[in-house]
This record gives C-alpha cells, sequence and structure tokens, in this order.
C-alpha cells in the first residue's frame, strides 16, 4: 500500500521518529490510525447517549437547566478532561465542542 502525505506530514512523522516519541514511521501512522478509530467509537456514543436524551426530553424526562445543573455539568466534565478544563465564565459564556 502506499501513502501520499504533505511535506509538512513528512516532516512532523521524522521528527517525531527522531525524538524518539515512535520507533518508527509505521508505530505513528499506527498510533494514529488506533486514535481515529478510538475517536469514531467515542463520537458515535455521543451521538447514541445525545439521540437516548433527546428521546427522554421528548417524553418531559429532562432536568430544567439551572446554574446548580451547569455547576455540577461542569464537576462531571472537569473530572473527566481534567483541569485544564475551561474556568466557570468561560464554560458558562463560551459555546465549546467537548
Amino acid at each position: 500500500m502506499k501513502i501520499f502525505l504533505y511535506p509538512t506530514m513528512h516532516k512532523y512523522i521524522n521528527r517525531k521518529v527522531k525524538s524518539g516519541a515512535y520507533p518508527s514511521a509505521d508505530a505513528l501512522i499506527r498510533a494514529a490510525i488506533d486514535r481515529a478509530r478510538q475517536r469514531h467509537r467515542e463520537i458515535k456514543s455521543l451521538r447514541a447517549s445525545m439521540n437516548k436524551a433527546d428521546k427522554q426530553i421528548e417524553r418531559g424526562e429532562g432536568i430544567p437547566l439551572s446554574e446548580l445543573t451547569v455547576a455540577h455539568i461542569r464537576e462531571r466534565a472537569i473530572k473527566r478532561f481534567g483541569p485544564h478544563f475551561p474556568d466557570e465564565d468561560t464554560f458558562l459564556s463560551e459555546p465549546m465542542c467537548v
């Protein structure tokens, strides 16, 4: 199989291999594909959760959004994504994709 990459991608791969981050270009490509597959699974799971939530809301099972529920959601997100999660002002004022 032949794969054609942009020159910038070649440089990136070479830097990563040279730095010791990956033992070979093949290892880097395999890791990238593994991450892409994992992300695809996560997105698929998220979409299923969103569809389930939409159906619950249609049945009247939703929870009204309040500062308390936003704080709870933020707390759970910090536990999941770590301390670099946006601060409260950013979290409440800026749209984001999580």
